[in-house]
Protein backbone atom coordinates (compact mmCIF):
# COMPACT_ATOMS: atom_id res chain seq x y z
CA UNK A 1 0.00 0.00 0.00
CA UNK A 2 2.89 2.33 0.84
CA UNK A 3 4.44 1.90 -2.64
CA UNK A 4 1.07 2.59 -4.24
CA UNK A 5 0.61 5.82 -2.27
CA UNK A 6 4.17 7.03 -2.94
CA UNK A 7 3.87 6.19 -6.65
CA UNK A 8 0.60 8.07 -6.91
CA UNK A 9 2.12 11.10 -5.16
CA UNK A 10 5.19 11.01 -7.44
CA UNK A 11 3.07 10.99 -10.60
CA UNK A 12 0.89 13.84 -9.33
CA UNK A 13 3.78 16.07 -8.21
CA UNK A 14 7.03 15.25 -10.01
CA UNK A 15 6.14 13.52 -13.26
CA UNK A 16 3.51 15.97 -14.46
CA UNK A 17 5.52 19.07 -13.55
CA UNK A 18 8.87 18.09 -15.06
CA UNK A 19 7.98 17.57 -18.72
CA UNK A 20 11.61 18.02 -19.79
CA UNK A 21 12.36 14.43 -18.81
CA UNK A 22 9.74 13.06 -21.16
CA UNK A 23 9.74 15.53 -24.03
CA UNK A 24 10.08 13.07 -26.91
CA UNK A 25 9.17 9.45 -27.56
CA UNK A 26 11.07 7.06 -29.81
CA UNK A 27 9.36 3.80 -30.76
CA UNK A 28 11.68 1.19 -32.22
CA UNK A 29 10.39 -1.80 -34.14
CA UNK A 30 13.04 -4.45 -34.77
CA UNK A 31 12.41 -6.89 -37.60
CA UNK A 32 14.16 -9.34 -39.91
CA UNK A 33 12.33 -7.79 -42.85
CA UNK A 34 9.97 -10.64 -43.71
CA UNK A 35 6.79 -9.17 -42.20
CA UNK A 36 6.46 -5.84 -43.98
CA UNK A 37 2.66 -5.85 -43.80
CA UNK A 38 2.70 -6.46 -40.03
CA UNK A 39 5.25 -3.69 -39.48
CA UNK A 40 3.02 -1.32 -41.49
CA UNK A 41 0.04 -2.32 -39.33
CA UNK A 42 2.00 -1.59 -36.15
CA UNK A 43 3.13 1.79 -37.48
CA UNK A 44 -0.47 2.66 -38.40
CA UNK A 45 -1.68 1.63 -34.93
CA UNK A 46 0.95 3.82 -33.24
CA UNK A 47 0.02 6.78 -35.44
CA UNK A 48 -3.65 6.29 -34.53
CA UNK A 49 -2.93 7.07 -30.86
CA UNK A 50 -3.46 10.66 -29.83
CA UNK A 51 0.04 11.11 -28.44
CA UNK A 52 0.58 14.45 -26.76
CA UNK A 53 4.35 14.51 -27.22
CA UNK A 54 6.45 14.51 -30.38
CA UNK A 55 7.50 11.02 -31.42
CA UNK A 56 9.54 9.14 -33.98
CA UNK A 57 9.03 5.59 -35.20
CA UNK A 58 12.19 3.71 -36.07
CA UNK A 59 12.05 0.46 -38.02
CA UNK A 60 15.31 -1.43 -37.61
CA UNK A 61 16.31 -4.56 -39.50
CA UNK A 62 18.54 -7.09 -37.83
CA UNK A 63 22.01 -7.32 -39.36
CA UNK A 64 22.31 -9.57 -42.38
CA UNK A 65 18.76 -9.05 -43.61
CA UNK A 66 17.39 -7.00 -46.50
CA UNK A 67 16.95 -3.35 -45.58
CA UNK A 68 14.43 -2.35 -48.24
CA UNK A 69 11.00 -1.35 -46.99
CA UNK A 70 8.25 0.78 -48.46
CA UNK A 71 7.03 3.57 -46.19
CA UNK A 72 3.35 3.49 -45.23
Amino acid sequence: MYVLVVGHWWVRTRFRRDRSRFARLIVQITTVGTEEERVNEIVDEIRAYALSMPYEIWVVNEPGHDDSRSAP
